[in-house]
């Protein structure tokens, strides 16, 4: 069916309205002047802006609004633009609520870090000095026990006999000769460095360590 000057109908159950329409596809509606079907099925109120012969449109190349329509309820109706424009609203603010949320949970995470960091620092800190404290102590008795060396060595001289307590002190020296005799104290005076000198490298490592573990 065609209605209007130089409109045409030209498949099965097709309808062109308007002057020039042309409604060439099967079950196709051409609506409005120069307006003309693209494919089957289709209604089209779009039209050709370059029409020279009305009896002969070309494809319609410009649009028109279809206005006063009804928000959409079905699948397969169509949807206006308030439709639209409410949905994409929705959407934004579950977006910005999820955002939110997630933001703050990750800012309560980064606060919790950093005050495991901060006390994880301060119980190294608290470790070190105690370390520096230890190893200023054994760096004090070490240096006892070498001014003890020192002095019981400048002590025993060739030709003498010396006896030596358990504290590292000369308790008795005799001309012997070419014999030299240490008794135990000496002995025990240079282990007791010995291990000092140990202990002030085991007191060295741990405050490597903790420095360590605090710069990460």
């Amino acid at each position: 069916m065609a209605l209007g000057s130089w409109s045409s109908s030209d498949a099965t159950g097709a309808v062109a309205v308007g002057t020039a329409a042309k409604a060439a596809h099967q079950n196709s509606v051409a609506l409005g002047q120069f307006s003309g079907t693209t494919r089957e099925n289709e209604v089209y109120i779009g039209y050709d802006s370059g029409v020279t012969k009305p009896a002969s449109p070309r494809v319609p190349d410009k649009t028109r609004v279809l206005g006063g329509v009804s928000d959409g309820t079905r699948d397969t109706d169509a949807a206006t633009v308030g439709q639209l424009n409410r949905k994409a609203d929705e959407v934004y603010s579950d977006v910005s609520g999820r955002i939110a949320a997630e933001a703050l949970k990750a800012r309560d995470h980064t606060d919790t870090v950093a005050a495991e960091n901060r006390e994880n620092i301060i119980r190294n800190t608290v470790a070190i000095n105690r370390n520096t404290r230890g190893l200023l102590s054994q760096r004090d008795v070490l240096e006892t026990h070498e001014e003890r060396l020192n002095s019981q060595q400048q002590q025993i001289n060739t030709g003498s006999t010396v006896a030596v307590d358990s504290h590292g002190y000369v308790t008795r020296g005799e001309g012997t000769g070419e014999r030299i005799t240490v008794q135990e104290g000496l002995v025990r005076t240079q282990e007791m460095a010995t291990e000092n000198r140990a202990a002030v490298s085991r007191n060295r490592q741990v405050g490597e360590r903790n420095s360590r573990a605090i710069a990460s």
